[in-house]
């Protein structure tokens, strides 16, 4: 079984600069239901206010896995290990060794990350009220009676992204050829326990809030890229020390939470402002 971690490519990027592809990554970019994101515009009909405004899903969602990835390593190395042991177990010698956490699990996060988006229509959200009108019932039907997720609720998009992950050929042959399950993918993008997934309740909540929480990797890199491509000072964020005082703590009853260093705080802070200001002046621009 070939290595999914194993180095493949190296591409450029204008808003990470150099960003390292392995074997799993570069073989999903190269499928067709992730080359078609090449042609999905993140912001819709936003070119026609901001003419740089030509960010695609695709871009994005590399972006995403890039951050994806640095938040894992970053987490694993600041949690406490009695933390780590009770939410990835631990060896025959009663150990937890971080390399095979990173083995096991960051594989099915890259795949979560790259994949997160694939099911956008054209124009993004923009086409979200169609995409709900054609595709509800199904959705509904699909996520209930294959799935076995119900009393949730998804947008059409991330409905259909599940649907194309589950049942695309090419995702779920290489996904196979790596050992890897789909429905684990499934299960980090939704935040819930999924049929047939072999990961319990603890892991899927903490690779989740990497992918889907208040501060996420699909949210740092599109306040970072929509402001380097629309031209506007308000996502200037330091992503970096954001995401290197990130850990797993417990909370006061005893769930797992994403928490961070105080030495972060004005960094989160400057992130939330940021967000508010790219939603008021950009995203809702009339």
């Amino acid at each position: 079984m070939p290595n999914p971690l194993e180095f493949a490519k190296i591409i450029r990027d204008p808003v990470h600069g150099y960003i390292d592809l392995d074997n799993l990554a570069f073989d999903l970019i190269n499928t067709g239901a992730f080359r078609r994101l090449r042609w999905i515009n993140q912001h819709g009909l936003a070119h026609f206010v901001y003419p740089g405004a030509t960010i695609t899903r695709m871009t994005h969602s590399i972006g995403v896995y890039h951050i994806a990835k640095k938040y894992f390593e970053s987490i694993i190395s600041n949690t406490k290990e009695e933390i780590l042991r009770e939410i990835f177990g631990k060896d025959q010698e009663g150990e937890i060794k971080k390399e095979d956490i990173r083995n096991r699990f960051l594989p099915i996060l890259e795949a979560a990350a790259l994949l997160h988006d694939i099911g956008h229509g054209p124009f993004s959200h923009a086409s979200e009220p169609v995409l709900a009108g054609i595709y509800k019932d199904q959705c509904i039907n699909f996520l209930e009676s294959v799935l076995g997720i119900k009393d949730v609720e998804l947008k059409t998009h991330e409905c259909i992204t599940c649907y194309i992950i589950d049942k695309n050929k090419e995702i779920n042959e290489i996904l196979n050829s790596y050992g890897l399950n789909r429905r684990d993918v499934i299960a980090i993008l939704v935040g819930r326990e999924v049929q047939d997934s072999s990961l319990s309740v603890a892991q899927i909540r903490v690779l989740n809030y990497i992918i889907s929480s208040n501060i996420d990797a699909d949210r740092l890199d599109f306040v970072l890229r929509d402001s380097y491509f629309l031209g506007v000072p308000y996502g200037l964020t330091d992503i970096e020390r954001i995401i290197r005082v990130a850990r797993i703590e417990k909370d006061r009853n005893g769930n797992l939470v994403l928490a961070y260093d105080i030495r972060g705080l004005s960094a989160i802070e400057h992130f939330l402002f940021a967000r508010a200001h790219m939603y008021r002046w950009v995203f809702y621009h009339h």
